[in-house]
C-alpha cells in the first residue's frame, strides 16, 4: 500500500473541495501527501490548496491541448495568431506559482516557511 492510500484509509488526506479536473486532483493528493508526511497540512490551508491545484491542473490542461493543437491558431480573418490557450496557460502557471511560494513550493519560499507541527486528522470542508 503506498503512502496516498495508507493516508486516505486513516482519514489523513481530505477529498478536495469543488471540481478539480485530473490534474488537479493529482497534484492534491501528490501535495496532501507530502504535507501530511511532515505534519504541516491544517485545516484552513484547504481552500489556497484547492486553489493552487486547480490552477495548476488548468495549466497542465492548456498545455496538453496546445501540444495537441499546435501554439498558432487561425483566426477567423485567415490571420495565423498566438492560440489563446497559450495565455490562458501562462494565466494559469503564474497563479499557481504565486499561491504555491504560501505553501514553500519554492526553494526560496520554503525556507521562509514557519511550520506547527500539527498531527493528526484533518476535517474534510465542502466547498459550495
Amino acid at each position: 500500500m503506498n503512502n496516498l492510500e495508507r493516508f486516505r484509509q486513516n482519514g489523513l488526506i481530505p477529498s478536495p473541495p469543488g471540481d478539480l479536473n485530473d490534474y488537479g486532483l493529482a497534484e492534491w493528493n501528490r501535495v496532501c501527501s507530502i504535507y501530511v508526511e511532515t505534519n504541516t497540512l491544517t485545516e484552513i490551508d484547504q481552500s489556497m490548496l484547492y486553489a493552487y491545484c486547480n490552477e495548476w491542473g488548468k495549466y497542465l490542461y492548456f498545455e496538453k491541448e496546445l501540444k495537441e493543437a499546435g501554439r498558432i491558431a487561425k483566426a477567423p480573418s485567415g490571420y495565423l495568431i498566438v492560440h489563446p490557450y497559450e495565455s490562458m496557460s501562462k494565466k494559469a502557471l503564474m497563479a499557481a506559482v504565486e499561491i504555491g511560494k504560501h505553501f514553500g513550493m519554492t526553494p526560496l519560499s520554503r525556507g521562509k516557511l514557519k511550520t506547527g507541527g500539527r498531527k493528526g486528522a484533518v476535517k474534510q470542508f465542502v466547498l459550495d
